[in-house]
């Protein structure tokens, strides 16, 4: 019985040094690493062409969302694209170009129309534009276990 569990151990030992190796590799990256994904200047408005389905491909043009945005990108160069902390969180992806809204507030409608006009506002779009952009709206599950995980969409 003893040989069995110092085994065991010796197995679990040898998994975690294992896992612990490869999680400590990928934090020590070198940070000179470029990706080529980043944006390197700001511009005032691009156009950007958004899929709405495989057979219809939108043009919307609208102001870069990194250069509006509340936060300084990441090293992938997504942001936070507005927030209100009682309503809803936008952030923006550059490598897709898709806006990830969560909303979060019980009141789910209000949150998403709340959210929805700042995009519009931010972009100087059209809700007809705004329905061509790849935009995730989510709900996370502390707000509505029903919901949690789905895509809502536009309110309109």
């Amino acid at each position: 019985m003893k040989k069995i569990i110092a085994v065991l151990v010796g197995i679990v030992l040898l998994t975690g040094g294992i896992f612990t190796f490869f999680l400590l590799k990928k934090t020590n990256q070198n940070p000179e690493t470029k990706n080529e994904n980043i944006p390197t200047e700001i511009s005032q408005s691009t156009t950007y062409t958004s899929t709405i389905n495989d057979d219809t491909y939108e043009q919307v043009t609208y102001p870069d969302p990194v250069s509006l945005s509340q936060t300084t990108p990441d090293s992938y160069g997504n942001t936070i694209f507005a927030e209100d902390a009682h309503w809803y969180s936008i952030e923006y992806f550059t490598a897709d170009k898709t806006f990830n809204v969560v909303l979060l507030n019980v009141d789910l409608l209000e949150a998403r129309v709340q959210a929805q006009n700042k995009i519009i506002e931010k972009l100087n779009i059209t809700k007809e534009d705004l329905c061509k952009l790849k935009v995730y709206v989510g709900v996370p599950f502390s707000y509505n276990e029903e919901l949690a995980g789905q895509s809502l969409g536009m309110s309109f």
